[in-house]
């Protein structure tokens, strides 16, 4: 049973051997959730604010449960039950720029056609504009997403705040404004988040 991990590997230094100069290099740091047990320390949020505790919840497949209640393949669920664009999103420390953001998701109920957006940065994000989609609908069948994107720089000068990184997930659809009245909800499960070294030469 896969169960959430959040597997950070430690930076690694090196000096040459005449210590006149340093260079600093950092494996990879891998983030993998599987949301066996919980959705944290994901949290959810909205274009408008309007969330509650139905926003973001743990859900299981159904099919894989029948015998035995409970115990199956579990995942995020996202709704907008409020009708606007609804996203998850946790907060993380590195000194990484590059990012991969992948994940599966799939239509639950009444989002076939959505489209998953996400989003990384330092701040949080607070309108759909600003995160990024591959544009493939969402079906009842679970299918990829994966994204790449580039931290600016100038924030990993400084230390704490700085080195902050914001990853989003959210759905909308491409009708106007992605405001509908009527309930939709997405899946959304193996999520990993890769951030790769950055070295100044």
């Amino acid at each position: 049973m896969k169960r959430m991990i959040i597997l950070m590997l430690a930076a690694a230094l090196f000096a040459s051997s005449l210590g006149a100069s340093k260079a600093f290099a950092a494996v990879p740091a891998h983030y993998y959730f599987g949301f066996d047990e919980s959705v944290k320390p994901w949290t959810s949020a909205s274009i408008n604010g309007r969330v509650n505790k139905g926003t973001l919840t743990l859900g299981v497949e159904e099919s894989s449960a029948r015998l035995k209640p409970g115990i199956g393949n579990k995942y995020a669920v996202l709704a907008n039950e409020y009708g606007s664009v609804v996203w998850m999103k946790s907060t993380f420390v590195t000194t990484g720029r590059n990012v991969k953001v992948e994940f599966l998701a799939k239509d639950i109920e009444g989002c076939e056609g959505c489209i998953a957006i996400v989003y990384v940065g330092r701040n949080s994000p607070q309108y759909p504009g600003e995160f990024k989609t591959t544009y493939n609908g969402l079906g009842e069948t679970w299918g990829y997403e994966g994204l790449d994107f580039t931290l600016d720089s100038n924030y990993l000068k400084g230390e704490g705040i700085g080195n902050n990184m914001v990853v989003a997930i959210g759905f909308t659809t491409l009708e106007g404004d992605g405001y509908c009245p009527d309930q939709r909800r997405i899946a959304i499960d193996n999520l990993h988040i890769t951030v790769s070294d950055n070295v100044d030469n």
